[in-house]
């Protein structure tokens, strides 16, 4: 899941059009079956950082810009999307603080937001789905471009519950629901996933796709790079965070 957030600063909900069906395969068959269709758990377990770039467009704009995402074990990560008509927004996660930095100002998250930061950071947390919810449903099903997809919403243990879609045939991940939280309010966000690819044993997606109100923001991935050492230092808290931090 840590791939599909990293480009997006938000809060998930449970949410959407899924019709509830009878006897619908059981969560936990759904999530492993995602997990096989994505290489499996061996495979998973070689890999122990990643080093993801690539662009984003903003459809029907022309406005584009650059994005970079980082993870490490055990619970390490660091994105960033720079478009330079409005600036680099970044997040992070050093293993303690879970923070953002934008134009507007910097922000260390606390609640909901760090819960869902760390679950987004965690290194191959999918397969570790178990540790991280404590309760997991299949709740309907629902056609995403013609194909039939299972609802599944997720609970972790410290933050909000999520709702997920998985492809009935493939097994993989397609479509999630997701709330953007602003100081002003709070914006739907679709995320739709796709272009998936094989690498080095693991199938990720290469193309993640952002709707929030008319802006559908197209982030194509370039580079996908498994055990590449991250760039020196960018687990660590920029000074902006630093500065909110209370003195020691």
């Amino acid at each position: 899941m840590r791939t599909q957030l990293s480009a997006t600063l938000v809060l998930l909900f449970p949410c959407g059009s899924a019709v509830a069906q009878p006897n619908l395969p059981k969560a936990e068959a759904i999530l492993d079956k995602f997990v096989a269709a994505t290489g499996g758990e061996a495979a998973y377990r070689r890999h122990h950082s990643e080093t993801i770039s690539g662009t984003v467009e903003i459809a029907g704009t022309g406005i584009t810009g650059t994005v970079l995402t980082c993870h490490a074990e055990p619970d390490y990560s660091y994105s960033e999307m720079n478009i330079p008509m409005f600036g680099k927004a970044s997040q992070g996660f050093d293993g303690t603080v879970a923070w953002t930095l934008s134009p507007t100002g910097a922000k260390i998250l606390e609640g909901d937001e760090r819960a869902m930061h760390r679950l987004a950071s965690r290194m191959n947390s999918e397969i570790h789905w178990r540790e991280a919810y404590k309760r997991a449903e299949t709740v309907g099903t629902e056609e995403i471009d013609g194909k039939l997809a299972y609802a599944v919403a997720e609970t972790p243990n410290d933050a909000k519950p999520i709702t997920v879609y998985y492809d009935v045939r493939s097994g993989l991940m397609v479509r999630m629901i997701l709330k953007q939280q602003t100081a002003t309010s709070d914006t739907r966000v679709e995320v739709e996933l796709g272009d998936y690819r094989w690498v080095d044993g693991v199938r990720v997606p290469f193309e993640v796709v952002n709707v929030a109100g008319a802006n559908r923001f197209v982030i194509r991935r370039n580079e996908f790079h498994f055990n590449q050492e991250p760039p020196t230092g960018i687990f660590e808290l920029p000074a902006e965070v630093k500065a909110l931090l209370p003195a020691r």
